[in-house]
């Protein structure tokens, strides 16, 4: 029986990819769901990245049923699983295909388009990052199959449970590590200090273990130890986090949740997007009917299956 892997090595790949992964299994497609993290250690600090390529080559000489995989691809772990499935002759399928900011400040920038010219079908999540997924795949004379289809984070999440009407207001803070630039990083953590009053209740949300990360550890408990209403969490549950996001009343951040899952429940005042890590990204605008895309995704892949 012909099966599809899906690789994702953090839980923000998990999150996009969980509906995926359901969609599937709704569909009766054989699947093997694999978590590169717990498979190989301190990947998430670019320790034993070539494991990863081992790891993978293995278990597709070891599976020769797959045939396809499937990867949120921007980070240096799925860059390393996509070489292996490009050797293997494995397709790839890439989701978040051809985002880019107004300017590189991530690794992630690079390893993106890399994947896409190596995977054989890409899914973009807004139409301008189609539009560039085609054009790089265009412009080597390879063959383009790119689709807009839009970011199915929410597709398996009751969003009517989700908003509440009486919240105490409260500050959301979600910050990753500029990978590229210490100093930048630096700014981050101090331009979030500044908007962290004794006012108002003040969440924070550890980010990505990506380099730099530290800086922004130690900014977060130097915050909590100088202030009574601060609340930190090291993980949060999908339901969680966007029960959070969905009910903040600001929510101040550099990660891409700002451009795709937050304006879709929050007004474009109550969003916060600091530093350089996603400045300029399109923003989403998604409808209640564009979220459940975990579904057409599924069909798009199953193509020639």
């Amino acid at each position: 029986m012909k099966t599809i892997v899906i690789y994702y090595a953090n839980r923000a790949e998990k999150s996009i990819l969980d509906p995926v992964k359901t969609a599937l299994d709704r569909s009766g497609v054989a699947n093997i769901y694999v978590d590169l993290s717990e498979q190989i250690s301190s990947i998430e600090e670019d320790k034993n990245l070539s494991k990863v390529y081992d790891y993978v080559f293995s278990q597709l000489d070891k599976n020769p049923n797959i045939t396809k995989g499937i990867v949120i691809g921007d980070r240096r772990e799925i860059m390393f699983a996509s070489l292996a499935m490009f050797v293997k002759d494995v397709e790839i399928i890439q989701l978040a295909s051809g985002d880019l900011s107004g300017e590189i400040s991530l690794v992630d920038d690079y390893f993106r388009h890399l994947i896409t010219i190596l995977s054989g079908r890409q899914v973009s999540f807004t139409e301008k990052s189609n539009e560039k997924s085609l054009e790089i795949k265009d412009c080597l004379n390879l063959k383009s199959n790119s689709r807009y289809l839009p970011n199915p984070t929410l597709s398996d999440l009751n969003l009517e449970k989700i908003k509440r009407e009486k919240v105490k207001p409260y500050n959301l803070v979600l910050v990753h590590p500029q990978s590229l630039s210490l100093q930048e990083t630096k700014k981050d953590a101090l331009e979030v200090y500044g908007k962290i009053t004794e006012e108002k209740d003040t969440i924070i949300i550890k980010g990505n273990k990506d380099k730099n990360f530290e800086v922004l550890y130690d900014a977060w408990e130097k915050i909590y130890d100088n202030r009574d209403n601060v609340k930190i969490y090291e993980n949060l549950s999908k339901e969680d986090f966007i029960a959070l996001l969905a009910n903040c009343e600001n929510f101040i951040t550099n990660s891409s949740c700002a451009f795709y899952e937050a304006p879709f429940f929050l007004n474009s005042d109550q969003i916060t997007r600091i530093g350089r890590r996603n400045r300029d990204r399109e923003i989403a605008n998604y409808t209640k009917e564009d979220i459940l895309s975990s579904e057409k995704i599924v069909k798009f892949i199953m193509e020639n299956l």
